[in-house]
């Protein structure tokens, strides 16, 4: 269109246009109900579907799920929602789930309601509060907890489909700071008599190795300079390195 107007369909335009394109074919007698079809075609696709609700009356609250004689009723009186699916996946989320924020694991709890809000939002979809935190999230934005393989030692959560490498240090302090997760989940399977220690990033691993191994003689550290046998803390060094003898 020449005047760069929005172009804005409503049911006469949409009349119009037909009428148009089958140049006054009296074959339109009767195609309002094909309009409001098609008009339901051009509405955005759901994201999420409500599976059950709550008993609002009675004393143990009891589900009703879409097979229930009550479904209508709770769906006109607004019942509180038991359930939901969300259906690019097909996952279910219930009340008493635990779920988690999709990038931030530590944000964790139960779901305690759901609710249909559209705040920050142009349409309603459901909004999970959490029984114990004040993590809120909507539909797109949550999935269920899922309890890690192992936490490392530098506290990251390991799960199966973790895609990065994993560092790690044997008792002995002798290190590999290139595994995959394939190797891992054969080593875990393999039985030990040894420790080994995992960590998410070779810095990490590096670090407690610096830590924890033992890596100066005295005479390394006199020879830094500024450390005389009198002084406290080399006197102190003294006793700790003969102490490990015994």
């Amino acid at each position: 269109m020449s005047n760069n107007t929005e172009f804005k369909w409503d049911d006469e335009t949409v009349l119009e246009f037909v009428q148009f394109t089958l140049k006054n074919s009296p074959l339109l007698q009767g195609r309002y109900t094909d309009l409001e079809q098609f008009k339901e075609s051009k509405q955005p696709k759901p994201e999420w579907e409500i599976l059950s609700y709550l008993s609002s009356t009675h004393p143990d609250r009891y589900v009703i799920d879409q097979t229930h004689l009550n479904w209508n009723h709770a769906v006109v009186t607004n019942m509180d929602i038991h359930s939901v699916k969300r259906l690019s996946d097909g996952e279910v989320f219930t009340i008493g789930d635990k779920v988690m924020h999709k990038n931030n694991e530590v944000l964790s709890d139960n779901i305690k309601r759901i609710i249909l809000s559209n705040e920050n939002r142009n349409d309603l979809a459901p909004f999970f509060i959490m029984e114990h935190i004040s993590f809120r999230c909507y539909i797109d934005k949550i999935s269920h907890h899922k309890e890690p393989l192992f936490v490392t030692e530098d506290g990251v959560s390991i799960h199966k489909d973790y895609s990065g490498r994993i560092s790690t240090v044997y008792e002995d302090f002798s290190f590999n700071y290139d595994c995959t997760m394939e190797y891992i989940l054969s080593e875990r399977e393999t039985p030990h008599t040894f420790t080994i220690k995992y960590f998410s990033s070779k810095e990490a691993a590096e670090e407690y190795i610096i830590d924890n191994k033992p890596l100066c003689s005295l005479k390394e550290i006199r020879s830094i300079g500024r450390v005389g046998e009198n002084n406290l803390y080399y006197k102190k060094l003294v006793a700790l390195a003969e102490s490990k003898l015994k």
